[in-house]
């Protein structure tokens, strides 16, 4: 009897400690993918919603159009995943980053992922207008590498210390994230709207990067709509502040921007002139993607002055430039040769014309005959 009972006892160990073993083995790792991130921002319901919106225009290709636009979306998110994943193990696994990395990092991708919510909220109520800029607008989401560089995020400017002023920057991060949607949608009096209130809101708040960062927003949707004059204003004032709190990349940007706001009034031996100080900026933050569009502007300014030889070399270097930061392929063979969004050639409100077609085209003139820069 008694080593009928101790037989039972060691069983009964023995399988309490296989069940602690087979929870623990069935346990989610640290740094395991879910998909909970990614719930109610971009998931299948959204992909649903965003399928319905489409084909209800009635447009011929906006079955197709959605397909293309879900898959990107599906890509994008995917490889958000798994960057999170990699910025979590590298702390918490391998131990080869510290703590305080890890948050800016999971900070620089939680802002990725709240403009990829944007955008797919507005996608999901798209009309006709919609569909016809939407390839594009996926197509331009933020890249992810910047959240994965250890020395830009070093250099960022830390959240403000005050848990008020925080709680309200947040805030106007997200409706910049909205605006920036707005912009890759072609829905600039929207945008606007809500860059100025940022804007605005910014310099209440006294943190500078909030403001830099909806003043060269702004500038970009004054710019994709039409009014260049005012563009060119924001962009000196975004370049001000950016320099005053010593955002090296912000400046960069807003030197790059405002040479575009110039030459699209046909000012472009003042951008030539600011292509140096613009060059220097680029050099020092080591951006290879401002880099190629410096070189555009460059490029659309040479147009511009009718030296077509110069703009044919500097748009195909850009062009070089994107591919090896992208990949061949639309985003990089779009109307990147007047910086992120603006078209390299023709009147505004033309098609955005691809660097290569347009590098192309001024090849042509370079050889005496004239050919024309194909919309993509």
């Amino acid at each position: 009897a008694v080593a009928a009972v101790a037989g039972t006892a060691i069983v009964a160990s023995l399988g309490v400690a296989w069940l602690g073993w087979a929870s623990r083995s069935e346990a989610p790792a640290p740094c395991q993918a879910t998909d909970r991130h990614l719930a109610g921002r971009w998931d299948t319901a959204l992909a649903s919603e965003l399928r319905g919106a489409f084909t209800a225009t009635g447009l011929p290709y906006a079955a197709a159009t959605a397909a293309r636009v879900i898959e990107r979306l599906d890509g994008w998110s995917h490889a958000w995943q798994d960057m999170r994943v990699e910025a979590c193990e590298a702390t918490h696994v391998h131990g080869e980053q510290s703590d305080a990395m890890l948050d800016q990092r999971m900070r620089c991708l939680d802002r990725r992922l709240d403009e990829l919510a944007s955008l797919a909220s507005l996608l999901t109520r798209a009309d006709r207008d919609t569909v016809e800029h939407a390839a594009r607008a996926v197509s331009e989401l933020p890249a992810l590498e910047p959240c994965a560089d250890p020395e830009a995020l070093a250099a960022a400017i830390p959240p403000p210390a005050d848990p008020a002023v925080k709680v309200r920057v947040d805030e106007l991060r997200h409706d910049l994230a909205v605006a920036a949607a707005h912009l890759r949608a072609a829905q600039y009096q929207e945008g606007r709207a809500l860059a100025s209130t940022a804007v605005a809101a910014g310099a209440g708040l006294g943190y500078l990067p909030l403001r830099g960062e909806a003043l060269l927003l702004r500038g970009a949707l004054e710019s994709d709509d039409g009014d260049h004059k005012r563009a060119e204003a924001t962009f000196r004032e975004a370049l001000h502040v950016t320099a005053e709190e010593h955002d090296d990349h912000g400046a960069a940007r807003a030197l790059v921007d405002l040479m575009a706001a110039l030459t699209d009034q046909a000012r472009g031996a003042e951008a030539l002139t600011l292509s140096i100080a613009a060059d220097a900026a680029v050099i020092r933050v080591g951006d290879r993607r401002l880099e190629g569009d410096l070189l555009s502007q460059v490029g659309r300014a040479h147009e511009r002055q009718g030296d077509f030889a110069r703009a044919a070399e500097q748009l195909a270097a850009a062009l070089a430039i994107h591919e090896e930061a992208l990949g061949p392929g639309p985003r990089s063979d779009r109307g990147l040769a007047a910086g992120p969004r603006r078209p390299a050639v023709g009147p505004r409100g033309s098609p955005p014309a691809g660097l290569r077609a347009s590098a192309t085209a001024w090849a042509g003139q370079r050889s005496g005959h004239r050919a024309t820069p194909r919309a993509q």
